[in-house]
């Protein structure tokens, strides 16, 4: 067969694989109970196969391997992200009540430590490559650098605005979404500087915020919009259509797709991320009102979406009152 035939079989087949992996279709598969109460970010622990969740006043866990489900697991008033340290055994949760980064015991939910943060610790990352704990404090508009085997903070990072979710590349840099400036803010931690600022030109409040490794690509999601931003260049490459009321971004490596549950729309859209200059939105699937942030199960590609029924809201209200006895994860499968 002539080169130029065989690179076109190639391109076909390669861009054959691609379009079927992120065209893979998602249902709901099941819908695990919990007790009553708010809820933020959902984390997924590949290592122990554990799904958390910062609950009410608590840590909710569902070991996915066994089935088994503790609803409460230590003590974390106004919780908002669990980061999984020292391959599970210890849970990092920033905690809104008191301000601080709290170290629990994974098994027992003992408290080992509470670090002081700055006001509105929010969500959190590990950074493999400095080893620290990342804390974006919603309120303060700092990122905090918590260095989780001393117990300590170790500096922080002055960014500004409202601080929501962080991404990381690997490689030393972070990245925090600034929702009521729209933008996002790109961090060094070795100089512990902000060292650019992209411009979200038409995505307004931006929450969610994934680093895609295969298109280079951050993805931030804000209400109807998600933009794409490439991690080489730093610009805004494009904006594509998704749900509204989104609060979360997931990365599923092995499928190599963005997912973003859309809590007003009620469904969990799909985005291609591939290869770099092709990001793309291929599906929306239903899933339902209320279901904003999520985890991934990597393995599986399963994701897990809090939410619960809510009343009408009252004039003037964002959203009605949670429903009794209506708080569940919803459980999505992705196809063969």
């Amino acid at each position: 067969m002539p080169i130029r035939s065989l690179l076109a079989a190639y391109v076909s087949a390669l861009c054959a694989t691609t379009v079927a992996a992120a065209a893979t279709p998602y249902t709901v598969t099941d819908r695990i109970a919990g007790n009553d109460g708010g809820w933020d970010y959902a984390t997924f622990d590949p290592s122990l196969k554990r799904l958390y969740l910062s609950h009410a006043d608590s840590v909710f866990v569902d070991d996915v391997a066994t089935g088994k489900v503790t609803p409460k697991l230590g003590v974390a008033p106004h919780g908002h992200k669990v980061v999984p340290l020292d391959g599970g055994a210890v849970l990092a949760v920033t905690v809104g009540g008191d301000n601080t980064l709290a170290f629990l015991d994974a098994a027992s939910g003992a408290l080992l430590a509470s670090v002081p943060t700055d006001a509105g610790p929010d969500s959190a990352l590990f950074d493999p490559t400095s080893g620290l704990v990342i804390v974006a404090a919603h309120r303060a508009g700092d990122v905090d650098l918590i260095d989780p085997k001393a117990h300590r903070s170790v500096g922080s990072i002055v960014v500004g605005g409202t601080l929501e979710e962080l991404a990381t590349d690997g490689a030393g840099h972070v990245f925090v979404n600034i929702e009521d400036r729209n933008e996002v803010a790109v961090l060094d931690l070795a100089t512990r500087k902000v060292t650019d600022r992209i411009k979200l030109e038409g995505c307004e409040g931006p929450t969610g915020l994934v680093y895609a490794p295969d298109a280079r690509a951050l993805v931030a999601a804000c209400d109807g919009k998600a933009a794409v931003v490439d991690a080489r260049s730093l610009t805004l490459e494009t904006l594509l259509t998704i749900g509204q009321g989104p609060d979360a971004a997931l990365y599923d490596p092995k499928r190599r797709v963005v997912l973003i549950p859309c809590g007003q729309s009620g469904v969990l859209t799909v985005i291609d991320a591939s290869a770099p200059g092709h990001v793309a939105v291929v599906a929306s699937y239903p899933t339902e009102k209320g279901a904003r942030t999520g985890a991934l199960d990597p393995a599986t590609g399963k994701v897990y979406l809090p939410t619960a029924k809510f009343a009408p809201p009252a004039p003037g209200q964002h959203r009605g009152a949670m429903e009794p006895g209506s708080f569940h994860i919803l459980v999505l499968s992705p196809g063969v």
